[in-house]
């Protein structure tokens, strides 16, 4: 046996890597990094809807590292819904900065919105956005752009789901944030859903930090550089007891627990502090549909060295659908539990809590179990001395490549002549979805995926879905060794729109062909078939288009 690697209770203070020094190459960008200022979680993107909890990273024998500057970007809008209250949208988004050399400015990301005010909890969409902005001087920058996506939810008449949300507005530098103040035009072309309003909003540098196999030399950089964090990605269940006085919309009494499946994210910010992120989905307890999303802080304590940690959390997020009363979506929840260390990387956990809807009728204990896959991620910090170098390479004793693939989807569903809507009625003949998926390479011929997906057309609006799975993939052709057989296998939590999906719990089966480029990018044509797995008459053929692209991570070995 080798000999006991360091504990991994805490990221190590920042270092060079290996026995050599840093090396960088310096790039001509007008703003080449990011302010030091906001939370360094760049590496969430990475995870983003992902589930990185199998398998081991490929390893590299020197390795490149490029800094993009990217931000965290948060707004609330006030919507009008006619015949009922006023709206309040959360947003939160990630946009990737300066991308494309011939047009500065630009920015494009992912993100989605969820409903916290009114009376329509349980209102989701998400989408990408795409933007321009310019510095004006004295601290202040303009900022123009729009978002397209699909959802809904919550009962509002939001059509079809299709949602765009077209910008303009100033930002102030405020230090560790941006103070934003947009118009902004939220609009749903065939529902009842819209209004234009001012937006209030923040922005939060962070960086996106990826890595390659090195192909050349730059200039040595000091010691002392080069960092670790902890970027926790989890998948878990978690069971929902309604109190005796919670009622659903309808009024009714909730006929037993909820049972929820949930994908999981922390960043650490040092020894005990983390950001948790969480997205749940109903696959169990009548409530098919009910979605939710929920962020805030943790803190955790070590109890036995190396092994057990007791972790405390508090949250607040957006939830709502399937007739759970969250009245217009806030959610709070309180926790804590146990999370016991299996190895250096991975972890179990169970805690118990209490979750709560302070403007609707939902009150109830949680119970929560999962398994969590924790690696330490390279991180470079947005100081003075790497201001003028966003690129360099580092030796790779310590370090190895984490490969992903990350993807946007169009689905549609050609539902079977034996689906039917909730209620009983019948279904147009095809249903479209838009959605984000992320991959994360096992090896040559494995992948684990996880993506989320939103209505948009077909009468169905308000319908989303999250599902986790399986893919395995083969060129079988010399000749052609850029295109590849792939089929998997995915299972996950859907509902809403008036699909009659059962429990929510769904599953479906896919194949294709993809053809990938020597730049990572990828295009793939996908057939196969879903139906639910927990009851339901929906049935149907699946045609998914997509447009990917792959990178890589550096984590400690």
């Amino acid at each position: 046996m080798g000999a006991r690697r360091p504990s991994r209770k805490a990221p190590p203070p920042p270092r060079a890597l290996g026995r050599g020094p840093l090396r960088i190459d310096p790039l001509d960008r007008s703003d080449p990094a990011p302010r030091d200022r906001g939370l360094p979680l760049g590496g969430i993107l990475a995870a983003l809807a992902a589930v990185s909890l199998l398998g081991a990273p490929a390893a590299a024998q020197e390795i490149e590292l490029t800094g993009h500057p990217s931000r965290w970007r948060i707004s609330y809008d006030s919507v009008e819904v006619p015949g009922e209250p006023e709206m309040g949208l959360v947003g939160v988004h990630y946009d990737l900065l300066d991308e494309i050399p011939r047009w500065p400015g630009v920015y494009a990301g992912i993100g989605g919105f969820g409903a916290v005010e009114g009376d329509l909890g349980g209102f989701f969409v998400g989408g990408l956005s795409l933007g321009w902005q310019r510095e004006l001087g004295a601290g202040f920058s303009f900022d123009a752009g729009g978002f397209a996506g699909g959802g809904g939810g919550g009962g509002a008449p939001q059509g079809g789901g299709l949602m765009l949300r077209p910008h303009a507005g100033l930002a102030r530098d405020c230090g560790p944030f941006d103070l934003r103040l947009e118009i902004a035009c939220v609009e749903f072309p065939d529902g009842d859903v819209g209004s234009t309003s001012l937006s209030l909003g923040l922005a939060l540098d962070s960086e996106l930090l990826t890595a390659r196999t090195a192909d050349g030399d730059g200039a040595a950089i000091e010691e002392g550089v080069l960092g670790f964090e902890r970027l926790r990605s989890a998948l878990a269940f978690e069971t929902l007891w309604p109190s005796s006085g919670s009622r659903t919309r309808a009024g009714e009494e909730y006929e037993g627990a909820i049972q929820l499946a949930g994908f999981q994210l922390a960043a650490f910010r040092g020894e005990h502090l983390y950001v948790p992120l969480e997205l749940w989905g109903a696959v169990g307890g009548g409530v098919s549909g009910y979605a939710a999303v929920m962020g805030g802080i943790g803190l955790a304590e070590e109890i036995v060295r190396d092994r057990l940690l007791l972790e405390l959390e508090l949250l607040a997020g957006a939830g709502g659908g399937g007739d759970v009363d969250t009245g217009g979506g806030l959610l709070l929840e309180a926790s804590g539990g146990l999370r016991w260390r299996l190895d250096e990387e991975w972890s179990t956990h169970l805690s118990v809590g209490y979750l709560t809807a302070p403007d609707g009728d939902l009150d109830a204990a949680a119970l929560e179990l999962g398994v969590s896959w924790d690696p330490l991620l390279a991180v470079l910090p947005r100081s003075d001395e790497r201001r003028r170098a966003s690129r360099g390479q580092a030796p790779a004793e310590e370090l190895e490549l984490d490969s992903w693939h990350i993807g946007v989807h169009h689905k549609t569903y050609l539902p079977s002549s034996s689906s039917r809507a909730v209620g009983g009625g019948g279904m147009e003949p095809a249903l479209q979805l838009f959605g984000l998926e992320i991959r994360r390479s096992l090896g040559e011929h494995l992948a684990i995926t996880g993506g989320a997906f939103g209505a948009h057309d077909g009468g169905i609006g308000g319908y989303a879905e999250g599902l986790v799975g399986l893919e395995a993939g083969l060129a079988p052709f010399a000749a052609l060794p850029e295109l590849r057989l792939e089929a998997g296998w995915e299972v996950g939590a859907g509902g809403g729109g008036g699909m009659d999906v059962g429990s929510g719990l769904i599953h479906q089966v896919m194949g294709g062909l993809s053809w990938r480029t020597d730049r990572g990018l990828e295009i793939a044509l996908e057939g196969g078939a879903m139906e639910p797995l927990g009851g339901g008459s929906f049935e149907a053929g699946v045609l998914q288009l997509s447009l990917g692209f792959e990178f890589a991570r550096a984590i400690r070995r």
